[in-house]
């Protein structure tokens, strides 16, 4: 069961990633459209918007991991200490 559990957790941690780093390029792309259809900006507004969007993307997505990465490792020390105690208490 636990072998699923990493699994999913793996697979969420992945998809998630990924979400963090494509939606902030999404919305400045959608944010360049609405600029350059409804304020007739010229086209080339695209470019920046397109790479702030992929920096924060990818600030976003270190961030997320760094975050996982510590909460993962604290969950992982509570359950070997919490095995630790129980095959004590056992013998």
């Amino acid at each position: 069961m636990k072998k699923v559990y990493n699994a999913f957790f793996l697979m969420n941690v992945i998809f998630q990633s990924f979400f963090n780093l494509l939606l902030p390029v999404a919305l400045a792309f959608g944010l360049g459209y609405l600029l350059v259809a409804k304020l007739s900006l010229p086209e080339w507004i695209y470019v920046p918007l397109i790479i702030l969007g992929v920096f924060a993307g990818l600030f976003s997505m270190v961030k997320f991991l760094i975050y996982t990465l510590k909460t993962f490792e604290k969950i992982e020390e509570e359950q070997n200490s919490t095995k630790d105690w129980r095959y004590k208490s056992d013998e």
